[in-house]
């Protein structure tokens, strides 16, 4: 059974009551409708129940007229359809495509618009669609001119003063109006700060353009727009600022400070004091004779420069708070320009003084006790401050008597018959105290050793320099020891010029300095020093060039390094092949014949040692190419270097220019190259002048059975036999490096008598053809 119901709790009741009619009649009002009802199918007691969702979709149009704002006024401008979408239909879901045509929006054409060129007006048709519901409307862009305008200009605008000297000053924004719209175009303008080409959207605006504030340099931006529409254009201004009359140049950093000895809860100041930390002539063009000053207790009456917060009373001005502003007023007597500067009113406090300890050492080693007594200046105070100043006195009564203050704090010396000394501490003229400093003698760091030599050093180049590592002698002490090394004593004494890189030391022995000096220092001690003694020993250094071996000399070479003056103790020579030979006797190498690098390391009586290289080349020869020839003849095709001459040899004695041999008698030959002017020979090939027999009786009687060609193996390749019958079958093949034996058989098969032809290629390539003759016993 199937009943219709309007919710889900009523087709569950299934009271009949709440059942309603299978066709029902939906009347709300919208764009977009969604109703609910719910089927109850059941069988005797058993039920399910499927709710059943109706969506009524009435398709709108926003807007369909576009004003398309003619940028630049050239009658063209590219829209991109799918940005006018949503201002088309607006509805959740929907799709809008646009064609050219009603007709292809009607039949939703797989080639839909995406941007036109508008040069006047347009229309298109827009597709709104969702699920099956279709509308199809003409949209209609209409290109709309903008105003005509300057798009940037420089404005200058004149001002009689600029007041406090910085720049700004507020103008009448409207005096740009006629200089942009020069075609008197009925516009309205707008001012900004700030303007977004990307998006074309403005920001900070001008509230009141009137009376807006602005500096020299500032750049701002004007929306010129017709009255009836909303197409615009933008004029970009720079603003400069002239200043009529002379600027008034004030130090924004005055400051009146005042001791505060007895803790008062008020002082006062004479504000007139500061005005030569508020004025510099140089820096100003009118003279300090035409300003009036006076005095406000804050910035805005003193700009307003009314008797509104004036000072009344500016020499004798009391302030109750420790730290305060007052602004001074300066007007030109001549202009009424003016400008204010403020007075930072401070209370200071005398510092504190404390007795301080000073534990001393002769720390440069130079046999004085030498400190520098602004290092500890934080100590002798309870509170430090930059603005402290120090002064010292040897006695108590010379406190701020003149003549009587130690005038190098940084390097006072203390004599055996001080013990202590006085400081006085200010930080205004006579706003201070007065401590004691007591000088204590510190524990001495007594090494165990103070000299070592370093006199083991290799002088690499033997140009007396080499980069050494002056830290190996640091291991003979304790860990928690530091150093700092010196070239000089001077330099030790005047704690000047460290040698920066210790580990990384290059030592000149050229300068004489053959001492270094080690000074060593521990938490708790004062320091104490050593010495090293530097020597460089000369490297046995030795050049050997490389040699050049022609490689089929029956002697090789011998390699005899000039070692004298060395002081070689051992030789260590390394083959091409990585055989080592060493000793102290092995100083030559003879009868040498293997190509390759050489490796010889030379070690003196200091332990020097120096290794060197050499190579043994090949001398330069021609290179054999081909050998070629006929029965009696051979060609031999050779290259080498171009311009350079090669001649050609049988017997190495007996050397031609020309590269053809005639007149060859049987027999084996070896053919060499060179170069003219060479006595060094390189290739060689051989070759063969052959006798071939051309009879052969194979019965079996021992004598002439077989036909025989031997030495093949003079050429480097291959060479091939074959034989034909007189009809031209082939018979017999054999290829052999050796020789060519063949029994008159094909095939194990007697063959008859009857002549042969033979075609025999030489491993040298030469061809040999005729006929053999084979008398067998048949």
């Amino acid at each position: 059974m199937l009943l219709f119901f309007g919710s889900f709790s009523y087709a569950q009741s299934n009271l009949p009551s709440r059942e309603i009619n299978s066709i029902q009649l939906i009347t709300d009002d919208g764009d977009y409708i969604t109703k609910n009802y719910y089927a109850r199918f059941s069988n005797g007691d058993c039920y399910t129940i499927k709710r059943i969702r109706i969506v009524l979709v009435k398709l709108t149009v926003n807007k369909d007229k576009f004003e398309i704002c003619d940028s630049g006024n050239d009658g063209l401008e590219k829209i991109t359809l799918s940005k006018y979408t949503r201002d088309v239909n607006s509805q959740s879901g929907t799709k809008v495509l646009f064609y050219s045509t009603h007709l292809e929006a009607d039949n939703n054409a797989t080639s839909f618009l995406r941007v036109i060129d508008l040069t006047s007006s347009s229309t298109v048709y827009a597709r709104i669609s969702l699920s099956d519901c279709v509308k199809v409307v003409p949209i209609t862009f209409t290109l709309v001119s903008t105003p005509n305008i300057v798009a940037e200009i420089e404005k200058e605008f004149p001002i009689y003063c600029d007041n406090n000297a910085d720049g700004k000053e507020n103008i009448d924004l409207t005096e740009l109006d006629a200089q942009i719209n020069v075609n008197n175009e009925q516009v309205e303008f707008s001012y900004f700060k700030s303007y977004n080409i990307q998006n074309a959207t403005f920001s900070d605006p001008y509230l009141d353009p009137l009376n807006a504030e602005v500096q020299d340099g500032d750049i701002l931006y004007v929306k010129v727009k017709y009255k009836n529409s909303d197409c615009f254009s933008v004029a970009k201004v720079k603003v400069r600022i002239k200043v009529i009359n002379y600027l008034i140049n004030l130090s924004p950093n005055a400051i009146l400070k005042i001791c505060n000895e007895d803790f008062t809860a008020s002082e006062t100041f004479n504000l007139e004091e500061v005005v030569s930390q508020i004025f510099d002539q140089g820096k100003n063009e009118i003279p300090f004779s035409d300003f009036d000053i006076t005095y406000y207790v804050n910035e805005n009456f003193a700009n307003q420069g009314t008797s509104a917060g004036k000072i009344s009373a500016p020499n004798s001005y009391i302030s109750s708070a420790a730290n305060a502003y007052v602004y001074a007023r300066f007007q030109s007597k001549s202009y009424g320009c003016y400008s204010v500067a403020p007075i930072n009113l401070l209370f200071v406090l005398p510092p504190k003084t404390i007795n301080s300890e000073i534990t001393i050492c002769d720390n440069n080693l130079d046999e004085k006790y030498d400190v520098n007594l602004l290092a500890y200046k934080d100590s002798m105070v309870q509170y430090p401050n930059e603005d402290n100043k120090f002064k010292f006195y040897k006695e108590f009564a010379d406190i701020n008597v003149a003549g009587k203050e130690i005038t190098n704090p940084e390097n006072f010396i203390v004599e055996a018959n001080i013990s202590k000394i006085w400081v006085y501490v200010e930080n205004l003229p006579n706003c201070g105290s007065s401590a004691e400093i007591i000088f204590k003698r510190g524990n001495a760091l007594n090494l165990d050793k103070k000299h070592f030599n370093l006199h083991n050093i290799c002088d690499t180049n033997n140009d007396k320099k080499e980069q050494i590592d002056l830290t190996i002698f640091e291991n003979n002490f304790s860990s928690s020891f530091t150093y700092e090394y010196f070239d000089k004593q001077s330099d030790l004494w005047l704690d000047q010029n460290k040698i920066q890189n210790p580990r990384a030391h290059i030592f000149d022995e050229t300068t004489g300095n053959s001492i270094i000096y080690v000074k060593v220092f521990q938490e708790g001690f004062c320091p104490d020093f050593y010495t090293i003694d530097l020597k460089l020993n000369e490297v046995p250094i030795v050049k050997i060039e490389d040699q050049y071996y022609c490689k089929n000399d029956i002697v090789g070479i011998d390699i005899v390094p000039d070692v004298s003056g060395l002081n070689v103790v051992y030789y260590s020579w390394k083959l091409p092949d990585g055989t080592m030979i060493e000793g102290a006797d092995k100083k030559d190498l003879t009868n040498i014949k293997t190509l390759g690098t050489y490796v010889l390391t030379l070690t003196n009586s200091s332990n020097c040692t120096y290794t060197t290289s050499f190579k043994i080349i090949n001398k330069d020869t021609p290179k054999i190419i081909s050998l070629t020839g006929k029965n009696d003849y051979y060609t031999i095709k050779a290259e080498g270097i171009p311009g350079r001459k090669i001649v050609y040899s049988l017997d190495l004695i007996h050397w031609q220019d020309s590269n053809v041999f005639y007149n060859l008698k049987v027999g084996e030959y070896t053919f060499y190259v060179k170069y003219a002017d060479s006595d060094c020979y390189g290739d060689s090939i051989k070759g063969k002048i052959f006798i071939l027999q051309n009879a052969f009786t194979p019965n079996g009687d021992g004598i002439n059975d077989y036909w025989v060609l031997s030495g093949l193996d003079v050429f480097n390749n291959n060479s091939t036999l074959q034989i034909f019958d007189k009809y031209g079958n082939m018979v017999y093949k054999q290829i052999s490096n050796t020789e060519f034996k063949w029994d008159g058989k094909a095939n194990s098969r007697v063959l008859n008598s009857d002549a042969y032809w033979f075609v025999l290629t030489a491993g040298d390539e030469r061809i040999y053809k005729g006929w053999i003759y084979l008398k067998n016993k048949n």
